[in-house]
């Protein structure tokens, strides 16, 4: 009877862990952190970098030129690449790296190759102040099902 009380408690212990953790953001792009004063928060921003055009200008960007890579294809794989990125104060894309991998290598180039193509965003301003700002990009890889 003490074991299954334990066990029961160590199980609990260890699901309570697990839904403690810190689950992605399922948001398409959402923006990760500025480089400004640590004290600077999402609040403080006086406008978020912005592809141009917007959310769904940079949706159509990534659905009309992702070339699935043809091996992922034929082996039916799937997944999401989430990539980081610096928005300069000019808009330049820099500093793009591999957040998260989809789990296929070919895939992950894919989406690096994405990011890096995509045109200048509209940078993001703090306190009236253009600065960098690190944004962050899911790019999905599914398959089409007829």
């Amino acid at each position: 009877m003490k074991r299954f009380f334990i066990g029961m408690f160590t199980l609990m212990l260890g699901i309570g862990y697990a839904f403690g953790q810190d689950v992605p953001s399922t948001n398409e792009v959402s923006a990760v952190d500025t480089i400004a004063q640590e004290n600077d928060t999402a609040a403080d921003m006086d406008r978020m970098p912005e592809f141009p055009g917007g959310q769904r200008a940079l949706f159509q960007y990534l659905s009309m030129n992702v070339n699935y890579p043809e091996n992922a294809r034929a082996m039916g794989f799937e997944g999401r690449a989430i990539c980081t990125f610096l928005v300069m104060e000019d808009g330049s894309i820099t500093d793009i790296t591999l957040e998260k991998s989809s789990g296929y290598r070919s895939l992950d180039k894919e989406a690096l190759r994405l990011i890096k193509g995509m045109p200048n965003w509209t940078p993001g301003m703090v306190q009236g102040k253009v600065i960098p700002i690190r944004m962050t990009v899911p790019v999905n890889f599914r398959q089409k099902r007829y």
